[in-house]
């Protein structure tokens, strides 16, 4: 626990604070500044998926992989371990490493989504910023997306819910970043991994028409119907497999990976 509190020291500086803010709130400004005016909204719940159906999903493994893999790639390139090695346990070392880089991405992630959703569902109907029209008597509304099963509990709940789902993918995305730098001989490459396998896999689901089971749809479903919620799980599991794969193969050979 020490060794994990110190390493995290170590990232709490200027720079990788103003970058975790610019993902928690400029990203989602920028596209609120967007879809604010040209589309017709009954519910601000409606501004909030809006405002997470563009660019955010395309770039959310970029995303996850920034906020602390390029640190960890800077200490490999500066050989690091090599003086860690007197320190203390390299297995320790790493599984801490692994800790902060999982906490980091989960709550940066979780951050993202719920700040913005507590503004949007909160305060902007208050500044009068989005103009929310009245349903019709006898008037259909919108159809909401999976997840919005949880807005039977009200919409706080929805938020937290929906915002740890996407923390705890962010998570997972990032471990497996993270075992890919440590097992691949090229970094960039390793960094690159879990975006290609994200959009390849959107790319194989959506030409077998089960779009449903898309890291994107699945992440965040804005641009399908509400789905059942276990249809989310089905990549899910699939990442879990694979981080538990990587982990005990990194943590098996990892004598011969950090020389």
């Amino acid at each position: 626990m020490n060794l994990t509190l110190i390493e995290l020291k170590k990232v709490l500086n200027k720079r990788n604070i103003l970058i975790w803010m610019a993902i928690v709130l400029l990203l989602p400004f920028i596209q609120f500044m967007f879809v604010k005016d040209g589309y017709e909204y009954y519910k601000p719940i409606e501004v909030f998926h809006e405002v997470f159906s563009s660019f955010i999903p395309v770039l959310f493994p970029v995303i996850v992989v920034a906020i602390f893999l390029p640190h960890f790639f800077q200490e490999q390139r500066h050989n690091y371990m090599t003086y860690v090695r007197m320190r203390c346990s390299i297995n320790r070392y790493l599984l801490s490493k692994a800790v902060i880089n999982g906490f980091l991405a989960g709550t940066v992630c979780f951050s993202m989504m719920f700040i913005p959703f507590l503004i949007i569902e909160y305060v902007v109907p208050l500044t009068h910023i989005v103009h929310f029209s009245k349903l019709l008597p006898g008037e259909d509304g919108p159809g909401y997306p999976t997840f919005t099963q949880f807005l039977a509990y009200g919409s706080f709940v929805y938020g937290f819910v929906y915002s740890l789902w996407v923390a705890i993918n962010a998570l997972v995305y990032a471990t497996i970043g993270y075992y890919l730098l440590l097992i691949l001989p090229n970094p960039y490459v390793a960094l690159s991994v879990p975006f290609l396998f994200y959009h390849g896999f959107n790319f194989i689901t959506g030409n077998l028409y089960l779009e449903v089971f898309s890291p994107i749809s699945t992440i965040f479903p804005f641009n399908i119907t509400m789905q059942p919620l276990w249809t989310v799980t089905i990549p899910f599991f699939f990442l879990v497999a694979a981080v538990a794969l990587l982990g005990i193969y990194a943590h098996r050979h990892i004598e011969k990976l950090v020389l």
